[in-house]
């Protein structure tokens, strides 16, 4: 457990800009995890990359050889949701910043604050 803990505090903003990255490079989505028993249109197990249909009217898509299908499932929506982790962990940090900064000038804080008391006098 103290290791898992450990990686995920060093989550960098060099680590972020790398997996944004990556995100970037990859084909867009939405990606489409079909299974062949459990899907309508599984052919065979693969993934399709979202984006346009070629000629034939198919996707391009990615078959993954003994993955488990949870594994493949996985795979397919972390097209989705990395990006909006990515776009999670650096909203929160910036909040956590916004506060740090708060705390650390408490008189700024007391000064730019509102007067509530004349507002309850009214």
């Amino acid at each position: 457990m103290r290791a898992q803990t450990q990686m995920l505090d060093d989550l960098s903003e060099e680590d972020l800009c790398r997996i944004e990255r990556l995100v970037g490079s990859a084909s867009a989505g939405p990606w489409i995890s079909y299974i062949v028993g459990r899907d309508a249109f599984a052919g065979y197990n693969r993934v399709e990359l979202g984006g346009l249909c070629n000629e034939l009217g198919s996707f391009p898509s990615l078959a993954i050889v003994g993955a488990q299908a949870a594994d493949q499932d996985f795979i397919a929506s972390a097209r989705q949701d990395v990006p909006r982790l990515l776009h999670a962990v650096r909203a929160l940090r910036a909040r956590l910043q916004s506060l740090l900064a708060e705390e650390e000038n408490p008189a700024r804080q007391r000064r730019d604050a509102p007067d509530l008391s004349r507002s309850a006098q009214m």
